[in-house]
């Protein structure tokens, strides 16, 4: 199965004009695919962990900005929450 990663508008606008948000933006993408959930509760994890075809991560950046990743089978996107 190949994974298509997409962003949303407002995710791509940021990291176009930020290289450390970019940074933290790939950083994520690569915590999200080796298993590590980031800001999530232990049962949203479990949940995860047992279908991570389904799953969806949270982490925030050092400037407190908060984005998730959702994965929806093969199809990965970042957003922020409100976007969601």
């Amino acid at each position: 199965m190949q994974i298509r990663v997409t962003a949303t508008a407002t995710i791509a606008k940021k990291v176009h004009k930020n290289t450390g948000f970019e940074r933290f933006i790939n950083n994520s993408l690569n915590r999200h695919f080796s298993g590590d959930w980031g800001d999530i509760s232990e049962e949203d994890a479990a949940a995860n962990t047992s279908d991570p075809l389904y799953a969806l991560s949270a982490y925030t950046a050092p400037d407190g900005v908060k984005i998730w990743i959702k994965q929806d089978y093969d199809v990965v996107t970042v957003l922020f929450p409100s976007e969601y």
